[in-house]
């Protein structure tokens, strides 16, 4: 308790030591030289002289004096005193440069220092907590627990934030710690002061506290991580308040329609940290679709891939004007989304109807292909690619179903490809064609000509497919680099071509 109380002094005194130095590097302020008076300073032929700290070199001295003198303000006996006192003045002023310079490096210290008393104090109540936690009493791990969220809450207070970038910083810094040990107390007040044991009910408290402690020290101020703790609570708070009556499915559905809140309040004029509520509401859309799944498997793979599918729509579409940074989240989110769900969604869906969910992949694929076609998304050249992957995919799924029809309508779509990887800018159309025809064509041969023969068959044209597909690299050799460089360097270099319009 000693080690712990001279951490919490120290870090007062860091606080309030860096409250006291930065009052004291305010702005210079005019000089009003004695004897002056406002309406005598200059006559019809003169010019106002306003003297300032910076002002007060030989030269612009020597002026002003001078002037006072023509027109009787001064002696000249007083005007050399006046000179001599401002010399022995100037030889001993601060150089403004090192003020300046430290009152920048004052609040670099105090947020350092803040750092440290604050992991220090962390540390200490964790050890606290891990060696005599289980033998307090509960009025008096309240006491603990209660007791540092006020005293952190009331120093972060105390922090000057308005000052300097790093004095924000460190009042974010221990308001965070001060939520920490608020959300502790709210859930030492319901487990043991309420008896709660419900896992989903004690969140609800700590949630609760957090989404009220981030609210109240957020006030829509640029505070990262205020914001991140209140809007986070908030989406807690909705999904454990809807499980304390409704099923997983129901939670759920009710985090899904939350996220689409959040994200949609990035869109708010005064909404600050936007991209933040950007990742926070979907990732929120991405767990709600996997606590849907739960109770009404079928629907949560449905939902979650249309939503994916929606955030890649909004984040490629040349029509909606995103900042870079919230279009780059929404795809971020999106492919991991897609990626999660779209294997499982066909997998499922397959095993009950196999041709019709390969073609409803394959009109999905063939809608993307006329699109990133016709240049109406961002990174043209990357969708291309991916709706190709969906055509074979689609084909493929329906093999589950149908080996014949999978196996004709997937080399159809493979010669397709390949026609279309002709046109320049699209030779990766023709690597994915290759594939479906080394995929396809066996296929084909299994189905269509059963019996012992089919082996030299299956060989001799898999060899051939193979070779045709050397010549053709060998014969492209000059566009490969290219148009995969156009494909992912300009995606990543900022240029825009047709791959990053």
């Amino acid at each position: 308790m000693i080690s712990l109380g001279l951490v919490v002094v120290v870090v007062v005194a860091t606080v309030f030591a860096a409250r006291r130095w930065t009052k004291g590097t305010g702005g210079s302020q005019s000089l009003v030289t004695p004897g002056a008076r406002g309406d005598d300073l200059f006559d019809e032929n003169a010019t106002p002289v306003i003297v300032t700290p910076n002002d007060l070199g030989p030269a612009s001295l020597d002026v002003a004096l001078r002037r006072w003198v023509g027109v009787s303000l001064l002696s000249a006996e007083q005007s050399a005193a006046i000179e001599q006192f401002e010399r022995d003045r100037a030889a001993v002023m601060v150089d403004p440069e090192a003020v300046a310079v430290g009152s920048r490096r004052i609040p670099a210290i105090a947020e350092a220092l803040g750092y440290l008393g604050g992991v220090l104090a962390i540390v200490g109540v964790t050890l606290l907590v891990a060696h005599y936690w289980s033998a307090m009493a509960t009025l008096w791990k309240l006491v603990l627990s209660g007791g540092v969220a006020v005293v952190l809450g009331l120093m972060g207070w105390a922090v000057p934030e308005a000052r300097d970038a790093a004095l924000a910083r460190l009042r974010g810094f221990v308001w965070l710690t001060s939520m920490a040990a608020g959300g502790l107390f709210a859930g030492v007040v319901a487990f043991n002061g309420w008896g709660i044991r419900r896992p989903q009910s004690v969140a609800l408290s700590v949630a609760l506290v957090g989404a009220v402690m981030g609210t109240v020290m957020w006030q829509g101020r640029v505070r990262p991580a205020q914001q991140l703790v209140a809007v986070t609570a908030l989406l807690v708070v909705a999904g454990t308040a809807t499980s304390e009556f409704a099923s997983a499915g129901s939670v759920g559905v009710v985090v899904w329609v939350a996220g689409l809140v959040v994200i949609a309040s990035a869109w708010w004029r005064r909404m600050t940290v936007a991209w933040m509520n950007v990742a926070v509401g979907g990732t929120a859309t991405l767990v709600a679709g996997m606590i849907i799944r739960i109770d009404w498997r079928a629907f949560g793979l449905v939902l979650s891939t249309v939503t994916a599918l929606a955030m890649l729509a909004a984040a490629l579409t040349l029509s909606v004007h995103l900042e870079r940074s919230r279009q780059l989240i929404m795809e971020i989110i999106g492919i991991i989304t897609l990626s999660m769900a779209a294997p499982v969604s066909i997998g499922f869906f397959a095993a009950k109807a196999g041709v019709m969910t390969g073609l409803v992949v394959w009109v999905f694929g063939a809608v993307m292909m006329v699109i990133a076609t016709r240049h109406a998304v961002r990174s043209a050249g990357l969708v291309e690619v991916a709706s190709g992957v969906a055509l074979i995919g689609g084909a493929a799924t329906c093999t589950v179903q149908s080996l014949g029809f999978s196996s004709i309508f997937g080399l159809l779509t493979a010669l397709v490809l390949i026609a279309l990887g002709t046109r320049p800018g699209q030779v990766m159309l023709s690597f994915i064609g290759s594939v479906g025809l080394l995929v396809f064509v066996p296929w084909s041969i299994v189905h269509y000509f059963p019996g012992p023969g089919r082996a030299p068959l299956l060989i001799l044209i898999s060899g051939a497919l193979i070779l045709g597909l050397a010549l053709m690299l060998a014969r492209q050799r000059s566009r490969v680099p290219t148009e995969f460089s156009a494909l992912f360097g300009h995606r990543w270099s900022g240029h825009h071509g047709r791959v990053s319009h």
